[in-house]
């Protein structure tokens, strides 16, 4: 009887132990955020399975974990991450006239995980005589779903998933030469963060 009760114990323990696992360096392994739509800065994913997570934060900088801005003169929303603990992994997500609780098709996502690029494009820039036009592609990439877009209080939320193809120069963007190989997919990507109107 003595025995049955060290074995529970055992368990229980090995079960607290796991569920308050941290790193080498004593950091709190990270999760994937909670789905809410109060501007908590948050962004995840999982890339190919492997969990991405950027750290809380926020401003217009390079050194920070992440940022967005809403362009007002191109009607994109960008949204620019930086993974937690690995500054060279990043996810940017580029939303062209983003609308809430309907569901976007319009974005580009570009990705940087372990050294390799990727890409996913379904909308690009034309220029003819001078003129800057925005066209949505017809690539059936992914969907973003925005469940808030508060441009009173400058929040926005929401979920996305899509598939890439590998990526050696993001700056090719021509509707009519690009095309989709798909060797990376993102999925349950959820969002919640503040943004700033960026006026150029």
């Amino acid at each position: 009887m003595a025995i049955s009760k060290y074995f529970f114990l055992l368990i229980f323990l090995n079960i607290f132990k796991c569920s308050d696992w941290k790193d080498e360096s004593g950091i709190p392994a990270p999760i994937l955020p909670q789905e809410t739509q109060t501007g908590t800065n948050t962004f995840g994913c999982y890339v190919n399975g492997n969990l991405y997570v950027a750290q809380m934060g926020f401003a217009q900088s390079w050194d920070t974990t992440f940022y967005a801005d809403y362009i007002p003169q191109t009607g994109c929303l960008e949204i620019t991450t930086f993974r937690s603990g690995l500054s060279s992994d990043y996810i940017n997500l580029k939303i062209l006239h983003p609308k809430e609780n309907v569901i976007n098709t319009s974005f580009n996502v570009f990705v940087g995980i372990n050294k390799q690029q990727y890409a996913a494009l379904n909308w690009f820039t034309e220029y003819n005589d001078g003129i800057t036009s925005y066209i949505d592609g017809n690539q059936n990439i992914g969907e973003v779903f925005i469940t808030r877009l508060d441009t009173i209080n400058k929040i926005v939320s929401g979920n996305f998933h899509c598939k890439l193809g590998r990526s050696e120069n993001f700056n090719i963007v021509d509707i009519n030469t690009y095309k989709l190989d798909s060797i990376a997919n993102i999925s349950q990507g959820r969002f919640d963060l503040i943004y700033m109107d960026n006026n150029y």
